[in-house]
């Protein structure tokens, strides 16, 4: 079942210094299919920590740094649309490390 597209920023290239708006894209991107264990969350909130700036960097870190080519990573909390869980469900809310999507 397609689920249409939805909007990242998606970390282009590795900030040197004062970060600026070349180092991050917006693309558009498919909306993967809910498989076993897998959620579709609609994200509300989304974090902007100076944290990120660190795992945007080149350095290991507490967690790995962001890849190119990845949505941008930040915590999250948002609304279950499906659910392939047998403990969460939809409409109930969840939060967590995700990226900066919509």
């Amino acid at each position: 079942m397609s689920h249409g597209n939805k909007q990242q920023w998606i970390l282009a290239k590795r900030p040197e210094g004062m970060p600026d708006s070349s180092e991050v894209i917006l693309q558009d991107a498919p909306i993967p299919d809910t498989g076993p264990g897998m959620l579709l969350v609609k994200n509300h909130y989304i974090s902007l920590d100076p944290a990120i700036r660190g795992w945007m960097s080149d350095i290991p870190n507490y967690l790995p740094p962001i890849p190119i080519g990845d949505p941008v990573r930040a915590t999250v909390v948002g609304e279950v649309l499906e659910s392939g869980s047998d403990n969460i469900k939809a409409g109930d809310y969840v939060f967590g490390l995700g990226g900066w999507e919509t």
